[in-house]
């Protein structure tokens, strides 16, 4: 066997050996996506459902998020307030994050805003969101 005949016989080796480590990038990419997803939708997750705990897990809270605005404490409504901000907060992330609203529970975050003093609350703080959430929540939540 002749010396060029080697060289074209480990040069189709080569290039089966980078193809073969091109498709093997490819699968473990795609499995870096896949876990990647599964990771963003366990946080979207825990995001969805932390504010909730901490009204489930404090019954002083739970009281102030149960009563009107109105006959709250000068105190009570800054605790309320800052809820609502940090509830609020993490839906602007969950939204800014996703790259299919139509995924989002929108029904279910819409429902917060047929309470008055959430409405009250919103129309206060709502500057200190970015724009694109604000005229999400105010066109698909709010309904304006």
């Amino acid at each position: 066997m002749s010396i060029e005949k080697t060289n074209q016989i480990m040069g189709v080796f080569a290039n089966v050996g980078v193809l073969l480590g091109i498709i093997f990038l490819a699968i473990e990419l795609q499995q870096n996506n896949a876990l990647m997803e599964t990771r963003a939708r366990a946080e979207f997750a825990d995001r969805a459902t932390s504010t909730m705990s901490l009204v489930a897990a404090n019954p002083q809270l739970a009281e102030i998020m149960a009563r009107p605005l109105a006959e709250l404490s000068a105190g009570e409504q800054l605790q309320r307030r800052y809820f609502f901000l940090r509830f609020m907060k993490n839906l602007e992330f969950l939204f800014l994050e996703s790259n299919d609203i139509s995924e989002l529970p929108i029904v279910g975050w819409s429902v917060t805003f047929q309470d008055s003093d959430n409405l009250q609350l919103w129309e206060v703080d709502k500057q200190s969101f970015k724009q694109r959430f604000v005229e999400f929540v105010e066109t698909e939540l709010i309904g304006r």
